[in-house]
């Protein structure tokens, strides 16, 4: 069977944000996206770690896998789930903490698939996919200040959201007072709301290219 690169995302947000920034000057790249909701489940965190195993194992069809997910809490903990699983695949010597560039692993199996881990924002703190995409909003934007001011100034009696979710919250406010108010974060990039030309976007598109390009 023909070669295949697939992509672990834990939802749809996180597909059409890496679709996204991954078609944005890197039309070559070629892999498909995978993510628990399209199966019907609500995806998240704990589909893909449910997944993974068994992805692993069919070397017959993948011979380079990724995977994205948040990280918010404790990335280090993330990252252990993540390797304790590539550790019971046969994977031998993986890094101790993830690399700031976006983590590649090379199996010494041939009939292993190259890995690729991205742990969201940036690899180096905790968050989430909407972190990630905060970074994406123009450094000059006066309007995104304003809305994280209103969101944390909400009364606690009126806000309807844990404290974990804060980023959501921000980004979405501020995708709410856009010209177009409302796009999801996939689409507000190709709209360019949100800038994939700014570093972080960049560096997420290197680790992609590095993984399947």
């Amino acid at each position: 069977m023909a070669e295949e690169a697939v992509l672990l995302v834990e939802g749809k947000d996180d597909d059409a944000v890496v679709n996204a920034i991954a078609r944005d000057g890197a039309s070559s790249l070629v892999f498909k996206i995978k993510h628990g909701e399209l199966g019907g489940s609500t995806g998240g965190i704990e589909w893909v770690l449910q997944t993974l195993p068994t992805t692993l194992k069919q070397t017959d069809l993948i011979r380079r896998l990724g995977v994205v997910v948040d990280a918010y809490i404790d990335l280090m903990s993330r990252w252990m789930a993540i390797t304790r699983i590539l550790g019971a695949g046969g994977y031998s010597d993986l890094p101790a903490k993830p690399e700031f560039r976006g983590t590649i692993i090379q199996s010494t199996n041939p009939r292993r698939p190259v890995v690729g881990i991205w742990l969201m924002p940036d690899n180096r703190l905790p968050g989430m996919l909407e972190d990630f995409t905060a970074l994406l909003v123009p450094p000059d934007d006066a309007l995104f200040i304003h809305a994280r001011s209103c969101v944390r100034g909400l009364p606690l009696a009126y806000g309807r959201f844990s404290q974990c979710h804060l980023p959501k919250a921000d980004i979405h406010t501020w995708l709410a007072w856009q010209e177009e108010p409302g796009k999801p974060l996939g689409t507000a990039i190709t709209a360019r709301f949100l800038d994939a030309s700014l570093p972080p976007a960049q560096a997420f598109r290197r680790w992609l290219v590095r993984l399947f390009g």
